[in-house]
């Protein structure tokens, strides 16, 4: 039944007797009896206490927050904050941060500051004895407060907390981790700790809590598999429970820690894509960013997000645009509702360009130049736009952005200027792949500016250890590819790099390299004139059995740079041709074809062959067991290739030449092909020695035979055998050098094992002459030099491919 009161009056019997022999007991000892009250003064003191704590309190807790309330009350109230009034300011101060703007911030700071000090000096002593809720709370407030004085107090709060961690409810684990991600304060041990605690109690975790923590996770950057793994089996069955925010902050966590969860983002995918109408544009931009970033295949979710997306783009904020644009991009989308899509937001986002910090501006450039999508307007208001915030923008910002204007073919010459000027100023703030995506760029879509590889270069060679195999492949084509003098600079330190402590070593370091990147690196070595012996020879011993691996331009590149060194050797040469077997010379394309014949013209002519290097490895079984020989057809179709590939006419230069040999008396022919090599040659005087019925030399339909109406000047002349002269201007040298480039060698080279005299005249020679005069003694000179001389002897060996008749 109900409990009964006790009546009043005076207790009898042996209960009384009891009571009566405690009290003096209590009495003789010294001690207080139970029942006797503390002094008044000390219980009316404590129901002070609690009553001003209750009081402050309320005052902190007015809504919504206010830091400046929270300062007032506690200037007002000096000394009287005890243990949950100094969490519950800090906690209330935090939530009020989350609404001031940033100018607001500082003023705040400005006018508070000596009062947050201390009120952080009264908070320090009761760190240790404070209840996990406001444990948690205090860190939620310094964290979202930014209170950089506040980090000794932080470090505190994670000893405590971590040895603690078993009294926390998982609302007070949750809140404590988001706080420390906040915060970016180091916090290893907490971290460790909550994993370990909250792994077997998810159960009693609620969605929002298992999405906070681990986007706190992923925040720190702190890996939990277990924690990982238990949430994401758990969450893969709970996903209707969570709301829309929570969804996209669990699938962002795993994608930027990089966890594989199909299951989960499969489960999401279904999901989400039913639920998108509830999902604000933050939401919808971060959750394609994370199936991006997780590279996760969602067809159905992308279109539908485009589809939802769309109609509210003008609610989105420009990271929020960004991030769409990038999200797409990553996966590749090529479908039309995905072209529709980016249209939209480049429509969306021309007019507010001037509010896209220089990250969303850089991803942005990077997203539409990666989809392929051409938006003129949106990339000449973003190139405007990046040139005033350029001196802002970190390295990766700046490379990506120059990336994505050379990789869409977008002129935007302010915009390279102001890049070369930036990267000068800071050349070793950028790290290799930075440095390499800038030169990169460059080389694609304008003139170098003077002194920008010269930098590239020399910080380059100082962390040449740095670099990847991709690194150095495309830093040396770059600089290959822009005729820069500081190349072979450039390729000796990566040769050091490579091969230069040993075989062994340099067997492993290659074995890294990707077919292309091998392929590159050595194109770039030839084309810029840097023999590297060491370097090919390597190559030559490593490379045979991984041939198979090369596509068409990978042989070409190779067979081309090996051909123009003089440095081909027998097995990679047959491995060489066995793999151009695969492919047609379709396939392989013009420059490739040309660049296969001159291989084959080598195998030729440039005899005998280099030994193989020790220790070679050879492909098993052997692909060609003749030796390294283009097939027949396909030689043919290559020779056919090099002949279409004629000049598009002569140069003033080389019409002032042909004339002064006209004026000599000497018949010649401008724009032979001869036979065999299927070179064009500026001017041939005298028979074809290789041409035979079934291989002619070939007059293209440039070719013009200039006949000369006088005897020949001198019997030298008259006596002149099979001569080419090769008129060269310019180009056909390294910028700034008088050092003729690889192609322009290896013709003069294969000319003369043709049995034909060559004179090669620099265009430097020529200009210095100013009268006919002048001009008629200098080739007169050199020709009779040259004709007093033996004409060169063709190989004995191998016989050249015969070709079959075709019209050029």
């Amino acid at each position: 039944g109900p409990p009964r009161r006790m009546t009043r009056g005076v207790m009898r019997g042996p209960l009384a007797l009891v009571l009566v022999a405690a009290l003096l007991s209590a009495a003789a000892s010294g001690l207080s009896s139970p029942l006797r009250r503390r002094p008044q003064t000390g219980g009316l003191s404590q129901r002070r206490g609690l009553s001003s704590s209750r009081s402050i309190n309320s005052e902190l807790n007015l809504n919504p927050p206010s830091a400046a309330n929270i300062m007032r009350v506690y200037g007002e109230r000096p000394g009287e904050f005890d243990d949950v009034n100094l969490s519950t300011a800090w906690n209330r101060m935090g939530k009020s941060f989350g609404t001031m703007s940033a100018s607001e911030r500082r003023a705040f700071f400005g006018r508070h500051q000596d009062s947050l000090l201390q009120l952080l000096q009264e908070t320090n002593p009761v760190v240790s004895r404070l209840l996990p809720r406001n444990l948690a709370g205090v860190a939620y407030g310094l964290a979202r407060i930014g209170f950089r004085q506040a980090n000794p107090t932080m470090d505190q709060i994670a000893r405590v907390a971590t040895k603690r961690l078993h009294e926390f409810k998982p609302q007070e684990l949750s809140n404590i981790v988001w706080a420390f991600a906040k915060s970016g304060i180091d916090a290893p041990e907490l971290f460790a700790g909550v994993g370990r605690e909250a792994e077997p109690r998810l159960a009693e975790f609620k969605p929002q809590e298992i999405a906070n923590t681990a986007w706190a996770f992923a925040r720190a950057g702190a890996m939990d598999a277990r924690f990982f793994a238990s949430a994401a089996k758990y969450a893969t069955t709970q996903l209707h429970l969570f709301k829309s925010q929570e969804i996209v902050n669990l699938a962002w966590a795993f994608a930027t820690l990089r966890i594989r969860a199909p299951d989960l983002f499969e489960q999401i995918e279904v999901e989400a894509t039913a639920r998108l109408a509830e999902f604000n544009p933050q939401e919808l931009g971060n959750l394609a960013w994370a199936f991006a970033k997780a590279e996760q295949k969602a067809p159905r979710l992308f279109e539908a997000i485009a589809f939802e997306a769309a109609p509210r783009l003008h609610e989105f904020k420009t990271q929020e645009l960004s991030n769409t644009a990038w999200a797409f991009a990553t996966v590749n989308a090529k479908e039309g509702f995905c072209t529709a899509l980016f249209e939209a937001i480049a429509a969306e986002a021309v007019p507010r360009m001037s509010h896209f910090k220089t990250q969303e501006l850089a991803n942005t450039a990077w997203a539409f130049a990666t989809a392929g999508v051409e938006a003129p307007a949106l990339f000449d208001a973003l190139a405007a736009e990046a040139v005033q915030q350029l001196d802002l923008f970190r390295e990766q910002e700046v490379a990506n952005t120059v990336w994505a204007y050379a990789t869409a073919c977008v002129a935007a010459p302010d915009l390279f200027s102001a890049v070369q000027r930036e990267f000068c100023r800071r050349p070793d703030a950028f790290n290799t792949q930075e440095l390499t995506m800038v030169a990169w760029a460059i080389v694609k879509r304008v003139t170098p500016a003077e002194g920008v590889f010269a930098t590239i270069c020399k910080s380059a060679c100082t962390r040449a250890h740095e670099f990847s195999p991709q690194g150095m492949a495309n830093l040396a084509w770059a600089f290959a590819s822009a005729g820069e003098p500081s190349a072979k600079e450039l390729i000796a330190a990566f040769e050091q790099q490579l091969v230069g402590k040993g075989v062994a070593r340099a067997d492993a370091v290659l074995s890294t390299f990707k077919a292309q990147e091998v392929a590159n690196l050595i194109w770039a070595c030839a084309t810029s004139g840097a023999h590297a012996r060491t370097l090919f020879e390597a190559v030559a011993r490593v490379m045979p059995p991984r041939v198979v691996d090369f596509e068409p331009q990978d042989v070409a590149n190779t067979a081309w740079a090996y051909t123009v060194t003089e440095q081909i050797r027998p097995a990679l040469a047959t491995a060489l041709a066995a793999k151009a077997l695969d492919f047609s010379a379709e396939v392989f394309g013009q420059e490739a074809c040309c660049q296969m014949h001159q291989f084959n013209m080598a195998l030729q002519l440039d005899c005998p062959l280099l030994a193989d290097p020790p220790g070679v490895r050879l492909p098993t079984p052997p692909p060609l067991p003749a030796g390294p020989r283009l097939p027949a057809v396909f030689a043919q179709e290559c020779y056919w290739e090099m002949v279409k590939q004629r000049p598009d006419g002569s140069s003033q230069l080389h019409r002032d030449v042909s004339e002064t040999v006209r004026r000599l008396g000497v018949t010649h022919t401008n724009e032979l092909c001869v036979a065999v090599a299927g070179y064009h040659c500026d001017i041939a005087i005298g028979p074809d020695p290789a041409s035979t019925r079934e291989t002619p030399s070939v007059h293209t339909p440039d070719s013009e035979v200039i006949t000369a109406e006088l005897a020949p000047r001198s019997a030298a002349l008259a006596a002149l055998g099979s001569t080419i002269i090769e008129v060269n201007g310019p180009w056909h040298y390294y910028g700034g050098t008088r050092t003729a480039k690889p192609a322009s060698v290896t013709k003069v080279r294969h000319l003369r094992r043709l049995g034909w005299h060559v004179l090669e005249l620099p265009w430097w020679e020529w200009e210095t002459l100013k009268t006919f005069r002048d001009k008629e003694a200098y080739l007169l000179a050199a020709l009779g030099r040259l004709a007093a001389t033996a004409p060169p002897a063709a190989p004995s060996a191998p016989t050249p491919v015969v070709l079959l008749a075709r019209a050029a």
